[in-house]
């Protein structure tokens, strides 16, 4: 059992208490989070932002609600800021627990007292380097906080606050036995001249199995940079949501949560079609029924019918767009500061096409976490619909940058590629369409802008040869989904050569 003692208090880490002598001393969840975090780093001054990252997971707090937090903290302690017995106050750096610690109780890897079965997905992130290399331990603190912030937009995932002990438990069952963590991320750091090379695996911690790995390389100096750690996580997170939606349908019992989590891994895992459409409607029906009140069901299910049926995925049934919208308004009402929701629900009233209404929701998304790439992409695909080209170019660049490297990028390159198309970027819409069809191999869109491209071009043959690839991709494509996707204006010569590619292949 991990106990960290100090004077006559002891923190017990696993079970989440406060002791003073014999009596319990009372505190807020949060507070315990921030003592656990002091204790851990004893004599080392723990920076805002550290505690920030760590404690809040990186959402957005003002320096007085830190403040507030190590006041509490102080309180529950018996100190003060003018003794500061135990927290040293670090002006313009942060602070520093002051007090000796002593260590757990007998070995790391000792059998726990008690267990906590993992309720919901939780991970725990591990960084560590080369035990002689100082740069790279500084180096894989930053890398730690910096990927829990960002798997913080992973819905349904608990992201467990680290701590000295559990960085060094020698058998995965403690951590799902004393911390009810159900997946390890583990990361480990090697250093060659101004060279990083970085072993990443995912670990289910029932039994000990990889189930994921990859190797990264960078810079030193680029280590901690987002466009480092967004290679890495976009790469990191398909694998968590495929292990997360293995996990709960297992379980017999299928809770509102567990529906929801499946139907959003169907879209990421199996692509955006008519078959992952109605099997994903159907469970998020099912689990706004159970929960009534769980806004994020209310979001994704107002996605699914607005997209759904802007696209022709879903029956061409106007009162679709009405529910979508009253999906949209009551995801918003149950909850309106959640990143995830507002990106989903401001994705569903632009496709409902309410794209003004929507506007400032997706930018409120993307002000609460701008590592929501939902919500970038949504944003410059409604901008796209408004004609702001250059903006919606560079959300979409962004977006498709730090979003997870799944299904969905098929989708969002295609609407890239059809807005640099529309300001004469030919080859930047030629990249954009490769790489939407190297994500998703079976999916039309891309291909339907591709006949656009080629005409751009002033290539007929091929345009003619990328329609019958498109047909071959999707025979019963309707004219309504061209112009969904390429606008009127732009549909009517791409849809004559699929109509044409139709016929000559029937012929052939």
């Amino acid at each position: 059992m991990a106990i960290l003692r100090f004077e006559d208090f002891a923190v017990d880490i696993d079970n989440f208490r406060l002791s003073r002598g014999n009596t319990r001393v009372p505190v807020e969840p949060l507070v315990f989070d921030l003592l656990s975090l002091l204790v851990a780093e004893a004599g080392r001054v723990v920076t805002r932002d550290e505690i920030i990252e760590i404690v809040w997971q990186g959402r957005f707090v003002s320096d007085s609600t830190v403040s507030t937090a190590i006041k509490g903290l102080r309180k529950a302690l018996g100190d003060t800021g003018e003794d500061q017995r135990l927290i040293r106050t670090v002006r313009g750096r942060g602070f520093e627990f002051v007090a000796p610690v002593e260590q757990p109780e007998g070995p790391a890897d000792a059998e726990p007292k008690g267990h906590r079965t993992p309720s919901d997905p939780a991970i725990y992130v591990r960084v560590s380097g080369e035990e002689d290399n100082a740069s790279l331990h500084i180096q894989a603190r930053a890398i730690s906080a910096r990927i829990r912030t960002i798997l913080g937009r992973v819905p349904l995932l608990r992201i467990v606050a680290p701590t000295q002990p559990a960085d060094h438990f020698h058998d995965y069952q403690d951590y799902r036995n004393r911390l009810g963590v159900t997946l390890l991320a583990e990361l480990f750091l090697t250093q060659n001249g101004d060279r990083i090379h970085v072993d990443a695996s995912l670990i289910d911690t029932l039994d000990g199995t990889q189930t994921w790995s990859r190797a990264f390389d960078d810079t030193l100096v680029g280590l901690v940079g987002d466009s480092f750690l967004h290679s890495l996580v976009r790469r990191l997170e398909p694998a968590i949501v495929r292990a997360m939606v293995a996990s709960l349908s297992a379980q017999t019992d299928q809770g509102p949560r567990a529906l929801l989590l499946r139907a959003a891994g169907l879209l990421s895992q199996k692509g955006w079609r008519a078959a992952t459409f109605r099997e994903a409607e159907e469970m998020l029906e099912k689990a706004v029924e159970a929960d009534p009140k769980l806004a994020l069901a209310h979001a994704f299910l107002a996605l699914i019918r607005a997209l759904g049926h802007r696209l022709g995925i879903l029956p061409d049934d106007p009162s679709i767009t009405k529910r979508a919208v009253a999906s949209a308004e009551c995801a918003l009402e149950l909850e309106n500061q959640d990143s995830m929701t507002l990106g989903l629900a401001g994705c569903a009233l632009a496709d409902a096409g309410e794209v003004s209404r929507a506007l400032p929701i997706l930018e409120r998304a993307i002000d609460s976490d701008p590592d929501n790439g939902h919500a970038k992409t949504a944003l410059g695909a409604a901008l796209v619909l408004q004609r702001e080209f250059p903006r919606a170019e560079e959300l979409l660049h962004e977006g498709i940058r730090i979003s997870p490297a799944d299904s969905r990028l098929g989708v969002w390159g295609t609407v890239h590629a059809v807005c640099q198309l529309a300001q004469d970027k030919i080859d930047g819409a030629e990249a954009a369409l490769a790489d939407a069809i190297k994500e998703d191999l079976e999916l039309y869109m891309p291909r339907v802008a591709g006949v656009a491209v080629a005409l751009a071009k002033g290539s007929k043959d091929d345009a003619l040869a990328a329609a019958k690839d498109c047909v071959k991709t999707r025979h019963d494509i309707t004219e309504a989904e061209v112009n969904a996707l390429l606008g009127p204006k732009a549909s009517a010569p791409v849809w004559a050569l699929l109509e044409n590619a139709r016929e000559a292949m029937a012929a052939e």
